[in-house]
């Protein structure tokens, strides 16, 4: 095995039981993280199922095998393909998105999917009522913190009595394998 990639030690990943053990960058913060899965093939799926402009797709590149979603080329940035298939992300991003995540001062790979779904769903409901939500609106409907299961990660959960998005999943299986 190359000395950068690496068998996961953390049982949280073991428990999953992935085919794809080969991990990249041992030492972030949130690792180990997974090689990706994801493929060419895949990702132009995605660009087709997601309707991702292809002028989008054209820029998007597939990770080397020591990147990680904390350590990747300058000028580009990580997703994970259940954040279109299964959260609802658009392109271009949601104009509410960036300016949350950065008061929150968090990266858009650090949500987990339910974070994302919840927040996509927000601005959604917003949408549909012709009610413009910025960050204000955002951080008085939500509680984000760090994920109890998965370090590196957010979750959300609704402030009292300001809970919009119900019936989420109770897990996504393997979100985190399939990114670019």
């Amino acid at each position: 095995m190359n000395s950068e990639i690496e068998r996961p030690e953390s049982s949280s990943f073991d428990d999953l039981g992935s085919s794809n053990d080969l991990c990249t960058r041992p030492n972030d913060i949130a690792s180990p993280h997974y090689q990706t899965t994801c493929t060419l093939q895949s990702l132009n799926r995605l660009g087709d199922l997601c309707r991702i402009p292809a002028e989008v797709m054209k820029d998007s590149q597939m990770p080397e095998p020591t990147e990680s979603p904390e350590n990747h080329r300058p000028g580009f940035f990580c997703v994970y393909e259940i954040y279109f298939k299964g959260c609802g992300l658009t392109s271009p991003l949601p104009e509410a998105l960036v300016p949350y995540l950065s008061a929150l001062e968090i990266a858009l790979p650090q949500l987990t999917p339910n974070l994302l779904r919840t927040i996509m769903g927000i601005i959604t409901v917003a949408e549909e009522a012709r009610y413009v939500i910025g960050v204000p609106e955002l951080i008085e409907l939500l509680s984000v913190r760090s994920s109890s299961k998965k370090v590196g990660y957010f979750s959300a959960y609704p402030n009292a009595n300001r809970n919009l998005i119900s019936h989420l999943p109770n897990k996504d299986e393997n979100w985190h394998h399939s990114w670019f």
